[in-house]
């Protein structure tokens, strides 16, 4: 895995779409799953998956994720999920 030291949004926006489909929607390819598919919920992520996704976004780039960030507003879908990784990590 990459170690982000500065963000490249494209690149960074790529590889979370890649990781999130090939963790979660197997079967699928990215451009097949759009932003605003779901990722909480009865299509995406159980509870003990999203435990492991906070833990691979917090050591793959770096970044903290509270438990109170994580909500439908930042996990919802695909497409929030993107925006709130790449802005903690640019924030860096």
């Amino acid at each position: 895995m990459t170690t982000w030291e500065q963000s490249e949004s494209p690149a960074l926006r790529a590889e979370l779409r890649a990781y999130l489909v090939r963790s979660y929607f197997r079967g699928s390819a990215p451009e097949e799953v759009g932003d605003d598919h779901p990722l909480l919920g009865e299509e995406g992520v159980d509870s003990m998956g999203i435990l492991e996704l906070i833990v691979h976004l917090e050591e793959t780039y770096g970044i903290r994720i509270a438990e109170e960030e994580v909500t439908p507003e930042n996990f919802g879908d695909i497409g929030r999920a993107i925006e709130f990784v790449t802005a903690k990590v640019e924030a860096r």
